[in-house]
């Protein structure tokens, strides 16, 4: 039976993820590596400050994640260089996990990256692969397709220009309506 508190855990986990991160890094880039180790301890308790322990356990499984598919997979360059970070979300994304956990692991490595001051422009633009949380409009027409095309015109036609009530409702139900098409 595991004997520490769940806090105790989750920092435990999140340290030695990023002593993963730092041997991996060693062999490609041995001042980023040297850079991370050094506010390591840093970033581990600005974390247990500013997130929940659920955000951390997540993130500390995402760093887990990226530092294991780097060892398992082919690669010629440095995990922190914009093609595999790219590459790393992406295969996340085909592997099946969803589009929320994808965007939480591109954002527990930028915020590694950053906090350990590695964060670049070109690291920037390869996490920008990351599925976005905003609806494309397709998924704005999926969600506008259970209402009745005419739903607004029958509102209008049923209001009574004379009752503020009538034009008070039909003006809130056509701002709904419009927030969902």
């Amino acid at each position: 039976m595991n004997s520490c508190p769940p806090i105790d855990c989750t920092e435990q986990r999140l340290k030695k993820s990023l002593e993963q991160l730092v041997t991996t890094l060693t062999t490609w880039s041995p001042d980023e590596a040297l850079r991370l180790a050094s506010v390591s301890d840093d970033i581990v308790g600005t974390w247990l400050e500013r997130y929940s322990p659920a955000s951390l356990r997540g993130y500390t499984v995402d760093l887990e994640a990226w530092a294991a598919w780097f060892i398992r997979t082919d690669h010629t360059e440095s995990p922190l260089a914009p093609g595999r970070l790219a590459a790393f979300l992406i295969e996340e994304r085909k592997r099946g996990n969803s589009r929320s956990t994808v965007v939480r692991r591109a954002t527990a490595v930028r915020t590694t990256l950053r906090d350990a001051g590695l964060w670049s422009k070109d690291r920037a633009e390869a996490i920008r692969i990351c599925p976005s949380r905003r609806p494309t409009d397709a998924t704005r027409a999926r969600k506008s397709s259970f209402l009745p095309t005419n739903l607004l015109e029958r509102i209008v036609a049923s209001i009574d220009p004379a009752d503020p009530r009538d034009v008070r409702d039909a003006a809130i139900a056509a701002l709904i309506i419009d927030s969902l098409a």
